[in-house]
């Protein structure tokens, strides 16, 4: 009869062979390594949040013709937790981005010629994946860590209508 620990030795080991990463899509800016059950920002996602910002408006401010920016921020969970509960730390994580996101666009707009000035305002699209795409193991501690995160990304198209 096998002992405890060697039933959850080879119960892990099966899990790492089934683990199938799924990358985030190109371009994203990811934020990462939010606590747990937490949609609190750190100093390191304030100053991904400000690139992000500082980046778009430097966009925007160059472009020759106007544009219509989409902004898609997804939150992502880890899966330890209540499975009836996945989704809505996620959701929050990425509310919480997209108004950190938002102040930052507001001010620095107010601070670009008037050439440079949106069509329309910046499109914010706010999702959840819950725990659904893992880019790590749930496995490991920094795994779990990883997997708790924001991606971004920014989309600076031309309008279609001009």
């Amino acid at each position: 009869m096998s002992r405890p620990h060697e039933l959850e030795y080879a119960d892990l080991e099966y899990e790492v062979e089934m683990f199938d990463p799924t990358p985030p899509p190109a371009g994203a800016v990811l934020l990462t390594r939010f606590a747990f059950a937490s949609s609190a920002l750190t100093a390191a996602h304030r100053r991904i949040i400000a690139k992000i910002a500082a980046d778009m408006l430097t966009r925007i401010a160059r472009s020759s013709q106007p544009l219509c920016p989409v902004v898609e921020i997804s939150g992502h969970e880890d899966e330890p937790g209540d499975p009836a509960k996945y989704g809505a730390v996620g959701l929050k994580r990425a509310a919480t981005v997209a108004r950190a996101l938002g102040t930052r666009l507001e001010e620095g707009m107010k601070h670009l010629s008037a050439s440079a000035k949106l069509l329309q305002p910046i499109d914010v699209q706010v999702s959840s994946e819950g725990p659904e795409r893992p880019i790590r193991s749930n496995l490991t501690a920094d795994g779990r860590a990883m997997n708790r995160r924001v991606e971004v990304l920014v989309h600076l198209d031309p309008c279609p209508f001009v």
